[in-house]
């Protein structure tokens, strides 16, 4: 990846003539203009809209009102899934299914439901176990709860990330969210997974 970036940016030096004072902004743009070039094709609906900024890649779910921002080499995979959102990058897989509270009886706990919801979504797999992890939100808007399992599927670990969110402000939504991948990569990525979380609006 470093030495390709790197190619990217001697190629933009040569053709540009850069002088040293613009190389921190030539080497951002070389390694964006790489991330955007190895990135797959998204593929979305029309209730899915995509928007790329400076900084991130802005996913709004317009059945919901719920928008989020993923890092610039997340892309979006709307192609066979009964998911309400796919997201995935090369190491870490996200799925979203949003709930409009309206269709539930006056009574329902949403809580139980997204317990209930990850539970099935574990009856694939095998060995499966809970485990400890101190999540780091800083997101004052929205209840966040969060549980981590680890699991066996054909001789493959893997980690699932199960986060529950609802806003504080109305009751009219709540998200259960689920982000997998193998052990190594959901640890080095669990900052990442939070700040995801984190960046949700309602």
């Amino acid at each position: 990846m470093l030495k390709r970036i790197f190619s990217v940016l001697i190629i933009s030096l040569l053709l540009c003539g850069l002088c040293a004072c613009d190389l921190n902004e030539a080497i951002t743009d070389a390694k964006d203009a790489l991330i955007e070039s190895e990135r797959p094709n998204d593929v979305t609906t029309s209730n899915i809209t995509l928007e790329n900024s400076d900084d991130c890649r802005i996913v709004t779910m317009q059945d919901y009102g719920v928008s989020f921002e993923l890092p610039k080499d997340w892309y979006v995979d709307m192609e066979d899934t009964e998911l309400d959102v796919f997201c995935t990058s090369e190491d870490v897989s996200m799925g979203i299914f949003a709930y409009h509270t309206d269709d539930f009886a006056n009574d329902t706990d949403y809580f139980e439901i997204w317990e209930e919801q990850c539970e099935s979504d574990l009856k694939r797999f095998e060995n499966t176990q809970k485990l400890d992890h101190n999540s780091k939100f800083e997101s004052t808007d929205k209840e966040i709860e969060t549980v981590i399992y680890s699991c066996e599927y054909e001789n493959i670990k893997l980690y699932f990330y199960y986060v529950y969110v609802k806003p504080n402000s109305n009751d009219d939504t709540f998200l259960w969210i689920s982000f997998s991948g193998i052990p190594s990569e959901m640890r080095n990525n669990f900052d990442v997974i939070e700040d995801v979380v984190d960046s949700i609006k309602f």
